[in-house]
């Protein structure tokens, strides 16, 4: 689980691992991938309120396939 902040524009900022995987070895190429992935991804649509754009934060659950888990994971 990892936490994101989108800005008005859609961008995404200051991503933070919520939630490891207890598995995940010591050496941090997990987390590596998450924060790959993230970097990697499209802006978003911005939050909305009161008919403004609005920075938010989101919980984004990443799940691995099993070739990754076994290639990260104890």
């Amino acid at each position: 689980m990892v936490q994101i902040l989108i800005d008005k524009e859609g961008v995404v900022h200051k991503q933070k691992i919520l939630f490891k995987n207890k598995f995940a070895k010591s050496d941090n190429k997990y987390e590596k991938n998450v924060i790959q992935i993230i970097d990697n991804m499209p802006n978003w649509i911005p939050g909305i309120e009161n008919k403004k754009r609005i920075d938010f934060r989101y919980n984004l659950p990443i799940k691995f396939g099993q070739k990754i888990k076994k290639e990260h994971c104890g």
